[in-house]
């Protein structure tokens, strides 16, 4: 033990004397303890400061807290790697390798970076910011789920369908607008080509069938084909004239607030359907409701449904569309059931309502906002709002699954104050 302690003096000693023997190295040192103990905690918090009001969510205080945790713990691991290894080597070949330790102690820390820096960022999210998943995994999904399939089909006629024009395109197929052999029109929907080798992609398109051919409501769309043809999957279903609430929502027009309640009411009505023959959405957002002339509400999109308890082997992040996903499916926790949907509900509900989202941000802003952040106050975005509505609202997207409506029913009769 002695001999041990005693090299690490000598090694701290023949350090001392290199820096003090360089005038050059002695003002580097000087400038950063100056700015180790003065600077560098003032500039975080300028940093931290800056950020929040750069974005006006405090939630940004949580991801740089975040950044700040893992960062600081890599740092030091790095450190303490860094002088073992320049002590081991001074131990080994003697003080006058101090310069060749010091090169060489650098190699192991900058080689192990990216691994040190992964699995510290994991134990950070797991443990303090409740995070299952890598939050890089889960930005791969979102651009999978959400980037535009580019290259569309460029024949006619697909199988005895003839195509008109591409009607929708996602992360994971596409919907065209087509008429079948009797003149009909129809809505076909096809995985896109790029995820035809892709097992979970395709396990999900079939799911996807096997859950509408299951599902019999007015407002779902019915499947009337489904099948493979020049091996692209693709099934037929009713062909639905209107706007989608995503469209209604960005053309910034003041809805009534009589008129959003029935909406959401229709929608509620629709999922506590599902929601009884053990299903859960997963994906409620205005993009998947549209809305017909006849004001008749048709729930779209079961590509992610599942079904309650079910495992999902083929799963590996959380899906969804993030700016409507509820903590839980962010966290990867096993609580997905109805109160998922009712958190997702809320989300359209405000929007809807205030005509923009309650969290904004990139993917790890959007992230922490979901998991940390309180929904801002409805009345305070659109003054005639009325009370009920706003409380109704905030407890559908409370944090925690237990504080919301059990239901989506529940919650369509207290934002029509029954």
């Amino acid at each position: 033990g002695g001999s041990i302690i005693g090299a690490e003096q000598f090694y701290l000693v023949r350090s001392m004397d290199f820096i003090l023997e360089n005038p050059t190295m002695l003002i580097v040192a000087d400038l950063l303890e100056d700015f180790v103990l003065r600077w560098f905690p003032v500039c975080t918090a300028i940093l931290v400061i800056a950020l929040s009001v750069k974005e006006r969510r405090l939630y940004d205080v949580d991801l740089i807290a975040n950044r700040f945790f893992v960062n600081s713990a890599v740092f030091i691991t790095l450190g303490l790697l860094y002088f073992a290894t320049a002590n081991i080597i001074v131990q080994t070949l003697g003080a006058s390798n101090l310069l060749f330790a010091y090169v060489v102690g650098l190699v192991a820390p900058f080689s192990l970076f990216t691994p040190i820096n992964r699995h510290i960022q994991r134990f950070v999210d797991s443990r303090l910011f409740r995070l299952r998943y890598d939050i890089n995994q889960i930005k791969r999904f979102q651009q999978m789920h959400n980037t535009p399939v580019k290259k569309g089909l460029t024949r006619q006629t697909f199988g005895g369908y003839r195509l008109l024009k591409r009607i929708g395109r996602g992360g994971m197929g596409e919907v065209y607008r087509v008429t079948d052999e009797a003149g009909h029109d129809i809505a076909l929907k096809l995985i896109s080509s790029m995820y035809l080798d892709d097992t979970g992609m395709r396990e999900r398109f079939e799911r996807e069938i096997e859950i509408l051919y299951d599902l019999d409501h007015p407002s779902i769309a019915s499947i009337v084909d489904s099948g493979v043809i020049d091996g692209t999957p693709y099934f037929a279903m009713e062909y639905i004239e209107g706007d989608s609430l995503e469209t209604i929502i960005d053309s910034a027009i003041k809805i009534p607030i009589s008129r959003a309640v029935e909406i959401i009411s229709d929608v509620a009505v629709v999922l506590t359907y599902i929601h009884n023959r053990g299903l859960v959405h997963r994906d409620v957002k205005p993009a998947n409701i549209m809305v017909k002339a006849d004001n008749r509400v048709v729930l779209l999109d079961f590509g992610v449904a599942m079904i309650v308890n079910a495992t999902l082997q083929t799963e590996t992040g959380a899906v969804g569309t993030l700016a409507y996903m509820a903590p839980e499916q962010i966290a990867g926790t096993s609580e997905i059931d109805a109160r998922t949907d009712v958190y997702a509900l809320g989300v359209v509900c405000f929007e809807l309502l205030s005509g923009q989202s309650p969290f904004t941000g990139k993917v790890a802003n959007l992230l922490f906002a979901h998991l940390h952040q309180p929904v801002p106050d409805l009345c305070d975005l659109r003054a005639d709002v009325p009370e009920h509505i706003r409380d109704a609202v905030s407890k559908a997207l409370e944090k925690d699954p237990d504080d919301r409506f059990e239901t989506v029913e529940a919650f369509a009769r207290a934002i029509r104050g029954i």
